[in-house]
């Protein structure tokens, strides 16, 4: 039903590869290509009390790939699902670094984006101190961003392209949300 209505409602909109103005499109001295990916959780949103992850991801500002996935294991906390959520995303984003080394060649900067302090903390600590409640095979976040693979950066809230595939929202929100995933109002048929 959910994904029926979805498609009913989003007829209008067709996706539009051009360069996203929020994105942090700086690329280092060095760097050939960068990608900015960007992670969001519903804690216990679905049924059943698991949580859903969502991702998007942007090479050198223009929108790539996007997604989102139920969790399979139950969070504890708000700090736990948007890891998880983070992980999937850094995961998504090593595939596509390798790829885009492999086709393109030049050297690749991945940079991931939360916007939970306490997801950011964990990720760049060792180990799981407090949080020993968290799946040890999600840690190998903290060693790739230990040798630097991967950072770990904040953005705020209203800015994240990945909250629109993790919440519930309003006709008019969500249509101002779109843009951020690269998806506009189809001029066409006007």
């Amino acid at each position: 039903k959910r994904l029926l209505r979805y498609l009913q409602g989003s007829k209008q909109f067709a996706c539009r590869i051009e360069r996203c103005n929020f994105v942090r499109t700086a690329v280092p001295k060095g760097v050939d290509w960068v990608l900015d990916a960007y992670a969001d959780a519903d804690w216990a949103g679905s049924k059943g009390g698991s949580s859903r992850s969502g991702f998007a991801i942007y090479l050198n500002g223009y929108p790539v790939t996007a997604g989102t996935r139920r969790q399979k294991a139950i969070a504890w906390s708000s700090c736990e699902a948007e890891y998880y959520a983070l992980s999937i995303t850094a995961q998504e984003g090593m595939n596509l670094k390798e790829l885009v080394s492999e086709s393109c060649g030049g050297s690749v900067l991945l940079r991931t984006y939360s916007d939970n302090n306490a997801c950011r903390s964990l990720a760049g600590r060792i180990g799981p101190g407090k949080s020993k409640h968290i799946l040890t095979r999600l840690l190998w976040l903290q060693s790739h961003v230990a040798s630097g693979s991967v950072s770990v950066h904040r953005v705020p809230t209203k800015d994240n392209p990945a909250d629109i595939l993790t919440k519930n929202y309003s006709l008019d929100t969500a249509k101002s949300l779109l843009p951020l995933l690269g998806l506009v109002e189809d001029q066409t048929e006007a």
